[in-house]
């Protein structure tokens, strides 16, 4: 079951160098092996193994390879090449993932260990983590230096976003994932949700058809009346410049604060219009 989750081989990434981990062959197991592994000694993986191993929970039991890049593009915009999802194998059934996804939930739940990375109005789905590191001049487990990790996923019910937040070596009183790794994911998830447009529980939606319809300003004119001016804007007022039978003086920019002669006084030939803009 480990193998099919993705460990001890490479995840196939486009990248080169990459790990395949540390796992030994059962026949090398003791009686001891399977409560070890259960909460991480005797083995040995990578951070892109995790995600891809996350991926089961997030796609009905299947796991997915994960890719660095989405897609390559000329500098014309054209499509070079794509990357898509791509399933490796069905690695749990579509109902046992979900259960484990909702299990991992009420970590983030009230007296959880991966309370403090709750976001308000999103399920998160969490698995908080302590490792302890090898003492290379011991050969024995550090009593001082830690892995502590957080990972995230969201929406539980909908997932879009899977964070893996991995701090080595934490300095300080507090060196437990749950203390000092969960913040970092709520900050990093609450960027996300607003970058990618994830709807929280109370977000208010406004639909919208996508048409606006601009009404266009009405041609001014001056017929025997003054009509009245005030908040026109100036370059509305352009076209009274080309008119016979009257002057217009324009003083100042913006819109119609003050005019002269009033509104529905008469216009007689030969009549200059003062118009004051601010």
């Amino acid at each position: 079951m480990l193998l099919r989750f993705g460990f001890k081989k490479p995840t196939g990434v486009s990248l080169p160098g990459e790990s395949a981990g540390i796992l030994a062959e059962p026949r090398m197991w003791s009686v001891r092996t399977k409560p070890t592994i259960a909460f991480g000694q005797e083995i040995s993986v990578s951070t892109l193994q995790i995600l891809s191993a996350a991926t089961v929970f997030t796609n009905d039991g299947i796991r997915l390879r994960p890719h660095i890049v989405k897609k390559v593009v000329s500098p014309q915009g054209e499509l070079v090449r794509g990357f898509t999802r791509e399933p490796v194998e069905r690695v749990l059934s579509p109902d046992v993932a979900r259960l484990v996804l909702n299990m991992m939930e009420t970590a983030t739940e009230g007296g959880g260990t991966a309370r403090r990375g709750r976001i308000d109005g999103i399920r998160v789905s969490a698995k908080t983590g302590t490792a302890q590191v090898l003492d290379s001049e011991t050969g024995r487990y550090s009593e001082s230096n830690f892995i502590a990790s957080f990972l995230g996923i969201f929406p539980t019910d909908d997932p879009a976003v899977i964070v893996y937040v991995v701090i080595n070596h934490p300095k300080g009183e507090y060196y437990y994932g749950s203390q000092i790794a969960a913040p970092v994911f709520r900050e990093v998830a609450e960027s996300l949700i607003g970058y990618m447009g994830i709807q929280r529980d109370d977000d208010l939606i406004v639909e919208h058809s996508g048409e606006i319809r601009i009404r266009l300003p009405e041609k001014i004119t001056v017929g025997s009346l003054m009509p009245d001016l005030t908040g026109t804007p100036k370059r509305l007022l352009l076209p009274l410049l080309r008119q016979d039978h009257f002057d217009v003086r324009i003083v100042g920019d913006g819109y119609v604060v003050d005019q002269y002669p009033r509104p529905g006084n008469q216009i007689t030939s030969g009549i200059i219009i003062e118009l004051k803009l601010e």
